[in-house]
């Protein structure tokens, strides 16, 4: 087998490229909160907002919330069904990775009760949340409107944002951000999980692991800090350590520490197959993860990976 601190970095290095394709359907949940919000507003037969009654106020933030969560119910439901699967596939991959045979099926129920390194929730309350914010957002949208005179228009606009700005002014641009990273750091934090689950029962409770970070222009100090230092199982941080975290932990199988490297000096010397397959072809100067994609195209990457 390679050697597991390079399987690791390419493990991860497609594990980007699933976050990112797991988080492409948000897109698709903001054109609804949109249509939902433009729904509301379209009974307002008002110039701006706040020449409504409170009522009729009342009544639009009702019929908003209602069909805010008949957006994010759905969504959550599917996700999180999602995250069992993909455990399914971590596991079966780090079970692969340290000969042994972990139950996918009890490391996802355990991983519900194990707080993040990242912020201290559980990851579901974390997603919950997330929509929960999210909703708070419009609402608070909606009320501003009213409170300050704004059209069903203007209120449309701070959804949506400027074309001047390049809609990076807009809530909507915010609630991405804010849910692509939960959803990320929660598929990081499952990973961590499958890796810490299978490493101690393949090499034993008492055995150690190394904090491995991605070291480019934007790792974060504290995972540039705990970069390369050795802790006892149960007995030290795992990652995610922040929010967008890409950081993993490697079982230590020799005395020697791993090479302190940056991401392109490592992927300089990686296999041109992987180089071809993860990077088109080019080694990149800056971390980015491979492109986007299925849970069964990561699946698929497992050859590739312990190459």
């Amino acid at each position: 087998m390679a050697e597991l601190f390079d399987v690791i970095i390419r493990h991860q290095v497609y594990l980007e490229g699933l976050k990112r394709g797991r988080n492409e359907d948000f897109p698709k949940v903001l054109g609804q909160l949109d249509r939902a919000l433009r729904t509301g507003l379209a009974h307002i037969d008002y110039s701006s907002l706040g020449q409504a009654s409170k009522r009729q106020l009342n009544d639009l933030l009702v019929a908003l919330r209602k069909a805010m969560r008949s957006i994010f119910d759905p969504w959550l439901k599917a996700l999180t069904e999602w995250l069992e699967r993909y455990m399914q596939v971590e596991v079966e991959a780090f079970n692969a990775y340290f000969n042994t045979d972990v139950d996918a099926a009890q490391v996802f129920a355990s991983s519900k009760t194990e707080p993040m390194g990242a912020d201290g929730l559980f990851w579901l309350p974390l997603l919950r949340g997330s929509t929960v914010y999210a909703m708070t957002k419009i609402e608070r949208l909606v009320t501003f409107g009213y409170a300050n005179q704004q059209s069903p228009e203007e209120i449309i606009r701070g959804f949506l944002g400027t074309k001047g700005n390049r809609y990076r002014d807009g809530i909507g641009r915010l609630l991405d951000n804010s849910t692509t990273a939960a959803v990320s750091t929660v598929i990081q934090h499952l990973s961590a999980q499958a890796s810490m689950n299978a490493a101690k029962k393949g090499f034993g409770a008492t055995a150690q692991y190394e904090w491995v970070s991605v070291l480019d222009d934007v790792t974060t100090k504290i995972c540039r800090d705990r970069d390369g230092k050795r802790y006892v199982y149960g007995r030290g941080p795992v990652p995610p350590a922040h929010m967008r975290c890409r950081s993993s932990i490697v079982p230590v199988y020799s005395a020697a520490p791993t090479p302190h490297l940056r991401f392109d000096m490592w992927a300089k010397r990686q296999s041109a197959d992987f180089i071809n397959d993860a990077f088109d072809g080019k080694p990149p100067k800056r971390y980015e993860g491979s492109a986007a994609l299925t849970l069964a195209q990561y699946k698929a990457k497992r050859s590739l990976i312990l190459s």
